[in-house]
């Protein structure tokens, strides 16, 4: 997949300059906020895994935790935040990966291109003073870390978790150099509920309801997992337009409709059961596997004896 990896040992980022603010007092930001409407094909009282497609603000999203905060979490989380210009001429995202070890928090992040793993990060520094609270309703994290030359700079975010995510998926806002932005977290045991059935055409969970998942763009351009993704609306290529390579997604079943994509290239992608035929997209190649039910996009496509097309619009 083209996705960004960090190494927990290499990589640290200085980033933000927002002031520390308990997290149960919330954070004047912009956030992704969980969404309780149904997929259309869910009963009613049933509740996708998802969120809202537009920012909401995070304030009061931490109340005081009866009994005591809940206990720390294991593993790895990782966190990208949306892309945005700073102060570089392309499109940037701030990545961090964090963890509880028997020496206290390990905390590495870094600032990079969107859909680039091949040029180092804008910004790379070694985070000097951390706090740091991941568990199951929450993260919150603040960093200060110095640069050459004794610049001070910090980076502060809090993000809640996803209502049907079971505490394995987290979004919400923070500070950048001051400036307000998204963020989406999520760990290693995170897993979609809705997965692709090959002989139906549909995507369905454990007990055989279909819907999709609402997963953030964010997550899905660092991982390459798509998979029943609800992408309705969505432009796929962030607003990148410089042509980047998005390979080896996992889109099987997922749905398109209001989407775009334009100036990118989906190369070796998973397209069975995928619904691109509302989907609006400009100076783009498309290559990978499909089966009967996928919905191909308004495109000059060639279908292959082995089951891959090939679409150039």
């Amino acid at each position: 997949m083209n996705t960004h990896h960090l190494t927990l040992s290499t990589l640290a980022l200085a980033l933000g300059c927002a002031p520390a603010t308990d997290p149960q007092e919330g954070l004047s930001s912009t956030t992704t906020a969980p969404s309780t409407d149904p997929v259309q094909s869910l009963p009613a009282n049933e509740v996708i895994m998802g969120h809202t497609a537009q920012p909401a603000s995070i304030d009061g999203l931490f109340p005081p935790t009866a009994g005591g905060e809940p206990s720390p979490r294991e593993g790895v989380l990782r966190c990208a935040s949306e892309a945005e210009r700073w102060d570089s001429p392309y499109l940037e995202t701030f990545l961090f990966e964090a963890e509880h070890t028997g020496n206290g928090p390990e905390i590495h992040m870094a600032r990079l291109r969107i859909h680039d793993t091949g040029t180092d990060p804008s910004i790379e520094v070694t985070a000097s003073t951390t706090d740091f609270t991941w568990n199951k309703e929450r993260v919150w994290l603040w960093v200060e870390a110095e640069e050459a030359g004794g610049v001070v700079h910090s980076t502060s975010l809090q993000v809640a978790a996803v209502a049907g995510s079971e505490g394995h998926l987290f979004v919400g806002g923070g500070y950048h150099f001051c400036f307000p932005m998204n963020f989406v977290c999520w760990d290693d045991q995170l897993q979609p509920r809705f997965t692709y059935d090959a002989e139906t055409g549909e995507c369905t969970d454990g007990e055989g309801r279909t819907g999709l998942n609402a997963w953030p763009i964010e997550m899905i351009r660092e991982t390459g997992n798509a998979e029943c993704a609800d992408l309705r609306g969505v432009a796929v290529e962030e607003g990148d337009h410089t042509y980047p390579v998005l390979r080896d997604w996992n889109l099987r079943g997922a749905l398109l409709d209001g989407g775009s994509l334009y100036f990118a290239i989906l190369e070796n992608a998973s397209l069975e059961g995928a619904d691109f035929s509302g989907m609006t997209m400009g100076y783009v190649q498309i290559d990978g596997t499909i089966d009967g039910f996928t919905q191909l996009p308004d495109a000059p496509c060639e279908r292959f004896f082995d089951g891959t097309v090939f679409c150039s619009l």
